[in-house]
C-alpha cells in the first residue's frame, strides 16, 4: 500500500513539474497571440453598437490598469472608432482622440461604464505637453505582461511550496516504509 502511495506522489510531482514547465514556455506565445487579436479587435470593433461587450471589457481594462490602447494611446488614430467618430465630440469642433477610459477618471464604483475625466479637454488634446498627467499613454499589453509576470511568479512560488510539501510527504512515506520493513521484511506491510 505504501509503495502505491509513493508511486502516486512521485507521479504527481513529475506531472506538476511538467505542467509548470509548459506554462512558462507557452506564456510568451499566449501574450503575443493576445496582442494580435486585441489590436485587430480594437481597430475594427471598439465602440461599434453591436460590440458593446468588447467595448465594455476594454474600457474596464483601460480603467483598472490605467492604460490606453494595445500598444499605446496612438492606437486609436487607426481605429474605426476614431475614423467614424464613434466616440463623439468633447467640444463642438473636435472629436475625441482617445476613449474617456484613457483619461484620468474621477473615482466611482463603475467608472469604466460612465467615465468622468478629471479634465477631458486636456486629455483629448493632441499636444503631449497638455495631456501629460491626465491621459494614460502606456499600452494595455505592457500592463498585462507585467500582471502575467507577477501572477506567474506567485503561481511558481505556490507550486514550489506545494512541491516541498509533497517531497516531505514522500520522505515521510519512505520512512514509514522502512519502519514497516523491519518487522515484516516488506514495504507493503503484509506479514
Amino acid at each position: 500500500m505504501l509503495v502505491l502511495y509513493l508511486g502516486l506522489v512521485v507521479g504527481l510531482v513529475v506531472g506538476e513539474v511538467g505542467v509548470g514547465g509548459l506554462a512558462v514556455v507557452y506564456q510568451g506565445r499566449v501574450v503575443s497571440g493576445l496582442v494580435a487579436v486585441m489590436s485587430g479587435r480594437l481597430t475594427a470593433h471598439y465602440g461599434h453598437p453591436t460590440q458593446l461587450p468588447f467595448t465594455n471589457a476594454l474600457d474596464y481594462v483601460q480603467y483598472q490598469l490605467q492604460c490606453c490602447g494595445v500598444h499605446n494611446h496612438t492606437d486609436w488614430k487607426s481605429s474605426r472608432w476614431y475614423r467614424e467618430g464613434l466616440g463623439g465630440f468633447h467640444r463642438a469642433e473636435s472629436r475625441r482622440v482617445v476613449p474617456l477610459t484613457c483619461c484620468t477618471l474621477q473615482h466611482s464604483p463603475l467608472a469604466h461604464l460612465n467615465p468622468l475625466p478629471v479634465n477631458e479637454t486636456l486629455c483629448q488634446s493632441p499636444l503631449p505637453e497638455l495631456h501629460t498627467g491626465v491621459r494614460h499613454t502606456v499600452g494595455c499589453m505592457e500592463r498585462v505582461r507585467a500582471w502575467v509576470r507577477g501572477e506567474s511568479a506567485l503561481l511558481v512560488a505556490a507550486g514550489v511550496g506545494l512541491g516541498a510539501l509533497q517531497l516531505a510527504a514522500l520522505v515521510a512515506g519512505v520512512a514509514l516504509c522502512r519502519g514497516a520493513r523491519a518487522p515484516h521484511g516488506s514495504c507493503s506491510g503484509a506479514p
